[in-house]
């Protein structure tokens, strides 16, 4: 979070998606939550939500239906709740930070909506 606030700070019309991240973040949410919250909301208008999902054609489409809503149910729990955790991408539980759904709705969607423009 700290390498990223200060590439933030130097380049202050960049924006950054999550994708593949969220092994770190759940990580360094274990360090310090307030933290990692706090990095949320003061840059969340630079962030945006996206995965790096592979389908490497051994899944069948509802296997791999599955695995998409597994992921974005586990991430989206993480950003709107403040419960005790686990993932496969830690090795300890983590607690959600439960960011304001203001903050919540710019990473999922209207971050994406000004950076696309759709």
């Amino acid at each position: 979070m700290d390498s990223l606030a200060a590439w933030f700070d130097r380049y202050p019309d960049a924006t950054v998606d999550l994708a593949e991240r969220m092994g770190q973040i759940f990580w360094q949410t274990r360090q310090d939550r307030e933290k990692v919250r706090n990095f949320f909301i003061d840059y969340q208008d630079r962030l945006l939500y996206g995965t790096d999902l592979i389908d490497n054609g051994t899944s069948t489409p509802e296997e791999l239906i599955k695995k998409i809503e597994d992921i974005w149910l586990r991430d989206w729990q993480y950003f709107v709740t403040g419960e005790a955790m686990k993932s496969d991408l830690v090795n300890e539980p983590f607690q959600g930070i439960q960011l304001p759904k203001s903050v919540v709705d710019k990473l999922f969607f209207q971050n994406a909506q000004r950076v696309f423009g759709f």
